[in-house]
């Protein structure tokens, strides 16, 4: 799947991604980080896309994610933090039928 960079340095390859309305969950592997003992560690993050006033959410609010316990996929906090910048774009999960 894709790759995605934050702006801490770390890089990594989403596994999990499910959309309900206009909010995404996804997950992914760490595959390049300058933070000791989080390569290869599944993280999840989460999307609310409002316009200009998206807001996100991530599995390591409340600790270290090299030092939490494996999540599943797909697995992030609620979207709690409003963004300084940028603008997330959520498609809608459609099933075929």
């Amino acid at each position: 799947m894709q790759v995605g960079r934050c702006r801490s340095g770390a890089e990594g390859r989403i596994d999990g991604l499910i959309t309900g309305g206009k909010i995404a969950t996804a997950s992914g592997i760490v595959t390049r980080t300058d933070r000791p003992g989080l390569k290869g560690k599944r993280v999840g993050f989460s999307v609310s896309d409002h316009g200009r006033h998206d807001r996100r959410g991530y599995s390591w609010a409340t600790d270290d994610p090299a030092k939490t316990k494996d999540l599943p996929p797909c697995a992030a906090s609620a979207p709690f933090e409003i963004l300084e910048s940028g603008d997330f774009t959520v498609v809608p999960w459609r099933v075929r039928h």
